[in-house]
């Protein structure tokens, strides 16, 4: 039987009596069984800020080297009978080989510490959330019966849950239609910070790929297309090249890039919303 590539948590805890144990690794099985880290354990540090983080990433390394000589389908239990202090998670399905872009989200998810979103971040949320609700007005297509900021669990049964590897994404608009399933959500270029325009980009970037990787099969088990469109706002004439591949994370994993603002695309989504809402909205 074909092994199905998947990744599972590494947690890790100095001394199991006393600490919970918290994420330091991803042990990703693909071709072959290998750790990944940021190497800075930041969660680590916030339970036992006094361990010296270096022992852990020389072992990890170790770990690592000893990896090559195990069979992937052996990796999970190899590395969870190494010590008491190291606990593995469930597997957690990828569709295709993990993209850098994908692994760097990974990371930020499962490893680092989460910090509370800025007050200037919520304010950008929620600039491109008004822009593409406006989009959507003149496009005569009302967004009061569409799921705002939803995650997967908003709008997909469980089996489907069960393919999706991060669970934590969202989107600012979702029609959950009879027929389709459209998942919206917008860059907007105007910004000043070009921080934030990466941050939002690889966000949607993120989230699109994670339905990408399992479309086929989620669109299976759902009975229904998924479309994913992607926005783009306030493009100005000319983008230099930090905005530009800004747009290209976004255009990458997109079924349709629309920009209102031009008219790119605008009558072309408006008639793939009328078709996947037509049950939802008669």
């Amino acid at each position: 039987m074909e092994l199905t590539p998947h990744f599972r948590v590494v947690r890790f805890s100095p001394t199991p009596e006393i600490n919970e144990p918290v994420n330091v690794a991803l042990l990703v099985i693909e071709e072959k069984a290998r750790l990944v880290t940021d190497k800075e354990f930041q969660k680590l540090a916030c339970v036992s800020p006094r361990f010296d983080t270096k022992i852990l990433r020389s072992w990890l390394e170790q770990i690592q080297d000893e990896l090559s000589d195990v069979t992937p389908e052996e990796a999970p239990a190899f590395l969870a009978s190494r010590t008491a202090q190291i606990q593995v998670g469930e597997p957690q399905r990828l569709m295709d080989k993990l993209a850098s872009s994908y692994e760097s989200k990974l990371i930020d998810i499962y490893l680092r510490r989460q910090t509370r979103p800025h007050k200037t971040g919520d304010s950008h949320l929620k600039y491109v959330d008004t822009l593409l609700e406006n989009a959507l007005k003149k496009m005569s297509m009302g967004a009061s019966h569409m799921l705002k900021r939803a995650r997967p669990s908003d709008f997909m049964s469980q089996e489907s849950l069960n393919l999706i590897a991060a669970k934590n994404i969202h989107f600012s608009r979702v029609l959950s239609g009879s027929k389709r399933l459209v998942l919206m959500d917008g860059l907007n270029l105007s910004v000043a910070s070009k921080s934030q325009i990466r941050n939002r980009a690889l966000d949607i970037g993120f989230g699109f790929y994670t339905f990408g990787t399992a479309k086929d099969r989620l669109e299976r088990i759902e009975k229904r297309e998924i479309a994913r469109v992607g926005f783009i706002f306030q493009e100005p004439s000319m983008l230099d090249p930090e905005l530009s591949y800004a747009v290209e994370q976004v255009h990458r994993d997109s079924d349709m890039m629309v920009k209102p603002s031009a008219g790119e695309n605008v009558d072309k989504l408006a008639a793939l919303l009328k078709s996947s809402s037509e049950a939802l909205i008669a």
